[in-house]
């Protein structure tokens, strides 16, 4: 049953009349041969699965004796987490039973089906929400769909309840944790940034599909980067492609004031301040900009000859396309790379990871509505992203919640030792932007596997070959 639930395709037009196809077939009209705890270990082990964490033995203090590579499973841990909101919530795990009783418990708890699943989606929701579902446990029962069932969901902090959608359920959540008050009510005590880019960060998390974490993705990622800090040097030589993809994404990507700043920089011949006057996310779509004009002009074939970033992105392009993917980009390589990306909310209510040509965040800073602050998520999963692959060559590692957790913080550390101690303003996109960096996020990467030296889940790995790109069956799932 587990397993043909998660064959479901939520985006499909037939995804109503299959899911209760299951209910009917394989929920109400089950046997009793497998017992409800069995069912329910089952339904936790999916619901918690996450890629094990690969990283040289080197790499972590201290490092194991006689290892190569070490390995650290985070699922055992998530588990249990689940486990412990399950029973919060008083859910009893069911006994087996007997076949003449069934068509009357059936009867029974027919109604309460929904309570149930709801009760699991609220509990895997426990490690995003930073405890609060285990805290809280009528959270489940007192979930609110009257309103607008496919809304926005909300936390209510006075009723202690969310209202709206179930799939945005665990982004109110993030949100009520990260805008917890601080001591005597004020908001200096926080130890995260502001609510909006700590909420996407934690949903975007838990939207990640470990299965699509792939090492060339994150590669691809890299290199996008790279070659989007090449083209403002190209520029400055006068290189005309160079010249024309800057020129196009400081029209599109930056407000005209921020272009100017920019573009009188470089005049000067800043470079490098050019390029930290940037965002991840518009340094990345600077790159994909640059490849697409070159793609115009030459074929894929020979810029993958082409030395540097540019010719490492046209040679992953190009083996994709070989692996007989659509010849204008590979739609597996496209749904691996939108695990780097933020949270989007579809048209159904679903949500979903998109890594998205981001508009100028001066733009936003009008609207009323500090959530847009969110989108900015993009910029800090690219800075982790950047440094994972640097330092380890690891996909997975940027993904990892404790990682996430630790950045998130040193970020917040860093916004209020620039502001003389002064915590984030909730409005403060460019004090949030320029705390990003490759040298913090590196500073946070070590710190972060030192901890994970002297965990009990780490294991050493003696294979000298092992590496994420040829990964045993099933480690990425």
């Amino acid at each position: 049953m587990v397993d043909r639930l998660l064959a479901l395709q939520p985006a499909s037009d037939l995804y109503a009349f299959e899911l209760f196809a299951v209910i009917r077939q394989d929920l109400l009209g089950a046997t009793p041969a497998p017992n409800g705890q069995t069912m329910e270990d089952k339904l936790i082990a999916a619901l918690a699965h996450s890629s094990p964490l690969v990283v040289p033995a080197a790499k972590v203090q201290p490092a194991p004796a006689a290892a190569l590579f070490s390995q650290f499973d985070g699922a055992p841990d998530c588990q249990e987490s689940i486990r412990q909101a399950l029973e919060s919530q008083q859910h009893a795990l069911s006994a087996p039973v007997a076949q003449e009783k069934l068509a009357e418990l059936r009867r029974q708890f027919t109604p309460f089906i929904g309570e149930a699943l709801l009760g699991v989606v609220y509990a895997s929701l426990n490690d995003l929400s930073g405890g609060q579902v285990a805290a809280l446990p009528q959270l489940t029962r007192q979930h609110e769909l009257s309103v607008n069932p496919w809304g926005r969901a909300e936390f209510d902090p006075a009723k202690k309840l969310v209202r709206g959608s179930v799939a945005q359920a665990g982004l109110a959540l993030a949100a009520s944790d990260s805008y917890a008050p601080g001591v005597e009510g004020k908001s200096a005590g926080k130890s995260v940034p502001s609510m909006p880019i700590t909420a996407a960060t934690r949903q975007a998390q838990h939207l990640v599909d470990g299965r699509k974490l792939t090492l060339r993705a994150a590669e691809y990622v890299v290199r996008s980067l790279d070659l989007g800090e090449d083209v403002i040097a190209l520029s400055e030589m006068r290189f005309p492609a160079a010249e024309r993809t800057l020129n196009s994404g400081l029209r599109d990507m930056l407000s005209p004031r921020r272009a100017a700043a920019v573009q009188k920089t470089l005049d000067q011949g800043g470079v490098k301040q050019a390029i930290e006057m940037l965002t991840p996310s518009e340094l990345y779509f600077l790159g994909q900009r640059f490849l697409t004009v070159r793609r115009q002009e030459t074929p894929l074939s020979e810029l993958a000859n082409e030395p540097g970033s540019l010719g490492a992105m046209a040679r992953i392009l190009k083996d994709a396309q070989m692996s007989g993917n659509s010849p204008a980009m590979a739609g597996s390589l496209a749904n691996e790379l939108r695990q780097f990306g933020m949270p989007v909310t579809t048209r159904a209510g679903l949500a979903r990871l998109e890594l998205s040509e981001l508009e100028p965040y001066e733009h936003a800073m009008s609207f009323a509505d500090a959530d847009r602050l969110g989108e900015r998520t993009q910029d800090l999963k690219l800075t982790l992203a950047r440094a994972s692959y640097r330092h380890i060559s690891s996909a997975t590692l940027a993904q990892t919640a404790g990682l996430v957790r630790e950045f998130l913080k040193d970020v917040a550390k860093n916004t209020r030792e620039a502001a003389g101690g002064t915590a984030q303003a909730e409005g403060d996109w460019e004090g949030l932007l320029l705390t990003l960096d490759g040298r913090l996020a590196e500073n946070t990467l070590r710190a972060f596997l030192g901890v994970l030296g002297r965990s009990a889940g780490l294991r050493a790995l003696p294979d000298s070959r092992w590496n994420e790109g040829m990964a045993p069956a099933g480690a990425n799932r």
